[in-house]
């Protein structure tokens, strides 16, 4: 029994080995000047005007993104809800106890949505009165 598990041991490490010394490894050695140059030139990058973010553009697509993401979840928040109130209407009592679960995960998912909503108008509101303030 051992003699089976060392055979299937070696025969593991034997493909492992073999598939090391089949795989082509390339090695790019730099020396220590081209290693602190390239340091050097990533840091420069960050200096360069050019390659600054365009905060304009960054806030007018965050708006977007923002406002069409809030849009959708409150057409679905509408559908689901107007679904919901037809089926307890026309729903039998026992039907109705089923609609009363789904109720409660609308009405949380509700509060979630809006509440998001809520925090992101507040964090949105307090950073434009910290960057006006200390701008000033």
């Amino acid at each position: 029994m051992k003699k089976r598990v060392i055979v299937k041991f070696l025969i593991i490490v034997l493909i492992f080995v073999s598939s090391i010394m089949i795989c082509n490894n390339t090695v790019f050695a730099y020396s220590i000047s081209n290693i602190f140059t390239d340091a050097d030139d990533f840091l420069g990058a960050g200096d360069d005007a050019s390659s600054t973010i365009n905060t304009a553009a960054l806030k007018n697509t965050s708006n977007f993104i923002y406002k069409l993401l809030f849009s959708i979840g409150l057409v679905v928040a509408i559908i689901v809800g107007m679904i919901l109130g037809i089926q307890f209407m026309v729903s039998s009592a026992e039907d109705k106890a089923k609609v009363k679960e789904a109720l409660i995960a609308y009405v949380i998912s509700c509060v979630v949505l809006f509440g998001a909503y809520g925090i992101w108008r507040n964090v949105i509101h307090i950073v434009q009165e910290t960057t006006t303030t200390s701008a000033q």
